[in-house]
């Protein structure tokens, strides 16, 4: 099958799994805004950064280490004892951690939240982590092996359960933020099991001590690398937290939440696009579709973000009480930084070529900037300067990442194309945000004014990126596809 065709099937399945776990997440906004309070959701979210980076950490990226080599591995025992190896080390490590974070849960909480009452919290989060960690590299066991459907399954019940957990924890229990991580270890475990199951003959008694040293060396440079894009994107909270309240970080947090739903636009192509680029990069047609893929993302993405823009005062408005409606002003800036920062994937050619220093050293660089962004932007401008400082981050590590990668693997994007709709875009968002409502109501005649920008952006993108041609070919396709479903064909 094409790669092209893959891509697609793939970021189906991938993007549906995205859309319903992240979806869900989104969707819990409106619960955490009026059972939480902006401090809380402060702690919460500075708490889930925490996370992010321990998990980046503790394990060592070894999931990358197992997706270089699992592709390459010499047969099925090969690939088990990739498999094996790499779950042994994580259950090592994570229990390690659990043991330090249960025993200096007190100081951790005070250095990370400013105060040690949030030391039982912190316990909780530990916990959580752990789950999450082991859950991550069983789940990407499945994306390795191209089982896309198991993949979402498996995603599938780890995010229902662990909201459905959450919700009776918060309402019920009235637990507060522990609740939100006690509901992640309870999702953590039933998706760690649903995943084992689905890749139970990958796992056996086995160990390797070559293959872990081959594993790491792969993502050793790639835990620098990490925990710096990471910091790159979310060291506007910590920087918010000392420069401002930790309240502030609420409010900032809540537009960021909102935001994220460009990232389910990114999980479909993320989830599919490593695996199969991995796959066939040796394949002289591989550039090519590549640039005709990246295409393609734009054509959806920049719609997206438009309607982002658009809609954000109502999106705030539906989702949040407000006390939470300062939010508004960073959804659109946040939302493509989201974009920019996931693009990497469209530039893989430091990964091909196993220069995973290469991202330490510019992701690293990238979280420097941006926290002397924030330094020099919240006192002048509040949340909007720690949205600013994010996105002129994100924009500067993606153009390194693809100036590094078209040395490396060239691909021929069509770089004029790209600036046209961009630049058509942002115009659109400019000239339509001018005119948008800011009061604590939503007007009818506004959205459906609003739904006809976004339709003309999105005609106006397809057109600019794809052409006539190319437009009249996917639409001629699509309806030969509805006929042969319908037995027409």
């Amino acid at each position: 099958m094409p790669m092209l065709e893959q891509l697609f099937k793939h970021s189906v399945v991938y993007g549906l799994a995205g859309v319903l776990s992240r979806g869900i997440a989104i969707v819990m906004v409106p619960v955490f805004t009026r059972l939480l309070a902006p401090e809380e959701y402060g702690a919460l979210d500075l708490l889930t950064v925490f996370a992010t980076i321990a998990n980046y950490v503790v394990a060592a990226e070894i999931t990358q280490g197992v997706a270089r080599l699992y592709s390459e591995a010499s047969g099925d025992r090969d690939r088990q004892r990739i498999a094996s190896t790499s779950l042994w080390f994580c259950a090592l490590a994570y229990g390690v951690f659990i043991f330090f974070g249960l025993v200096f849960a007190a100081p951790l909480a005070e250095l990370l939240l400013g105060s040690n009452r949030w030391a039982g919290i912190f316990r909780v989060a530990v916990v959580a982590i752990a789950a999450n960690g082991v859950f991550y590299l069983f789940q990407n066991l499945l994306r390795w092996q191209i089982l896309p459907r198991r993949y979402a399954v498996a995603s599938l019940i780890y995010s229902l359960v662990s909201i459905a957990a959450t919700v009776y924890l918060l309402v019920f229990a009235e637990s507060g933020v522990a609740g939100v991580f006690w509901g992640q270890v309870i999702g953590a475990v039933c998706g760690i099991a649903s995943s084992w199951w689905y890749s139970r003959q990958s796992y056996g008694y086995l160990f390797s001590g070559q293959k872990l040293r081959e594993m790491l060396s792969f993502s050793l440079p790639l835990v620098p690398s990490s925990i710096a894009v990471y910091l790159a994107l979310y060291v506007d909270r910590i920087a918010i937290n000392e420069l401002m309240t930790l309240e502030a970080v609420g409010i900032y947090g809540v537009g960021a939440r909102i935001a994220s739903v460009v990232a389910l636009l990114m999980m479909g192509f993320q989830g599919a696009l490593t695996p199969l680029v991995i796959q066939n990069y040796g394949n002289p047609s591989t550039p090519a579709q590549l640039a005709r893929i990246f295409r393609y993302f734009f054509a959806c993405a920049l719609p997206i973000l438009v309607l982002l823009a658009l809609f954000s005062h109502e999106l705030v408005w539906l989702f949040a009480t407000p006390s939470y409606y300062g939010a508004r002003s960073v959804i659109p800036v946040l939302g493509l930084s989201t974009v920019i920062a996931g693009m990497y994937v469209f530039a893989p050619g430091l990964f091909i070529r196993k220069k995973t220093w290469i991202f330490a050293m510019v992701n690293t660089l990238a979280a420097a900037t941006n926290l002397g962004l924030n330094v020099l932007l919240i006192p002048i401008a509040g949340i909007m300067g720690a949205s600013f400082a994010t996105l002129t981050t994100a924009i500067a590590a993606f153009t390194s990442f693809m100036a590094l990668s078209q040395r490396l693997y060239p691909v021929p994007h069509d770089w004029a194309r790209i600036a046209a709709a961009s630049a058509i875009s942002g115009i659109i968002v400019v000239a339509s945000t001018q005119v948008s409502g800011s009061g604590a109501t939503i007007s009818i005649g506004e959205i459906l004014a609003k739904a006809a920008v976004f339709l003309l952006t999105g005609a106006i993108c397809a057109w600019a990126l794809l052409g006539r041609a190319e437009i009249y070919a996917i639409l001629g396709r699509l309806r030969r596809d509805a006929a042969r479903s319908r037995g027409w064909g």
